[in-house]
C-alpha cells in the first residue's frame, strides 16, 4: 500500500546561494542525513540505517530537485519503501523552501496497512520530518558560513 508524504521547511537565505552550495556539498548536506533515519518514541530514540539513493540533482529557474529513494539496509521487506523528491525553492528575496513530497510503500500487504494506521504513519512522518530538519540544519549552517566567509551579514 502507497501513501504520500508533503512536508515543508523554510530557511533563511537565496535560492542561488544554496544552489550553488548544494551543487558543491550535496553529499554532506543531504546524502549523509539519507542515510540514518530516526525518530524520538518516549524519552529515547529509534535509529534505522537505510540504503540512499540520492541524485542527480535537477536545476529549473527558481528551484532544483533531488530524487530520493531508500530502503532499510536489515530486513528491507519489513520495513516501508521510500521514493521522493527534495525540491529546494525560492520563496522570496531571502527565504528558501526545502519540501519533501513522494510516496512510501509499506510492506507485508494487510498486515503491514494495519500496522501503518496504528502506529507507522506517526513513525514515518517523525522520521521524515527529522530527516528534512537535519537538512535544513545542514543547508543553513553552509549559507552562514559561506557568507561569512565572503563578509556578507545573514
Amino acid at each position: 500500500m502507497k501513501h504520500t508524504i508533503d512536508l515543508a521547511e523554510q530557511i533563511r537565505g537565496t535560492y542561488w546561494h544554496a544552489a550553488a552550495i548544494l551543487k558543491l556539498e550535496l553529499d554532506p548536506i543531504v546524502r549523509v542525513p539519507a542515510q540514518e533515519l530516526r525518530f524520538e518514541i518516549g524519552g529515547g530514540s529509534v535509529t534505522r540505517r537505510v540504503h540512499a539513493a540520492v541524485g542527480p540533482m535537477i536545476s529549473g529557474p527558481g528551484s532544483l530537485s533531488v530524487p530520493l529513494h531508500w530502503t532499510a539496509t536489515e530486513h528491507p521487506n519489513l520495513f516501508p519503501v521510500m521514493d521522493g523528491e527534495l525540491h529546494i525553492s525560492d520563496v522570496a528575496g531571502n527565504q528558501i523552501e526545502l519540501r519533501l513530497d513522494g510516496k512510501y510503500h509499506t510492506p507485508l500487504g494487510a498486515v503491514g496497512a494495519i500496522a501503518n494506521a496504528m502506529l507507522g504513519r506517526r513513525v514515518a512522518d517523525k522520521s521524515l520530518r527529522g530527516f528534512l530538519s537535519e537538512v535544513a540544519q545542514r543547508l543553513e549552517s553552509s549559507l552562514v558560513a559561506h557568507a561569512g566567509r565572503a563578509g556578507v551579514e545573514t
